[in-house]
């Protein structure tokens, strides 16, 4: 398993969603121009459901508590 880190103190240029966050973990798999398949969404709801976060996913990461 890889694990991310996203920085907490930084300024946002983007609006990403978390879903969207969890997704650019896949673009390794994919290539950075490629559109995500429905198999990388599907991976990365259930990495958001291991976490218990799949009700966060179409909200801003943002918004998310850092703690």
């Amino acid at each position: 398993m890889r694990t991310a880190y996203v920085q907490q103190d930084h300024r946002v240029a983007f609006g990403y969603g978390v879903l969207d966050i969890v997704l650019m973990g896949r673009l390794a798999k994919r290539g950075v121009l490629a559109r995500a398949s429905q198999a990388d969404v599907e991976r990365a709801l259930f990495n958001l459901e291991s976490v218990g976060l799949t009700d966060k996913a179409l909200m801003l990461y943002t918004d998310l508590s850092g703690g």
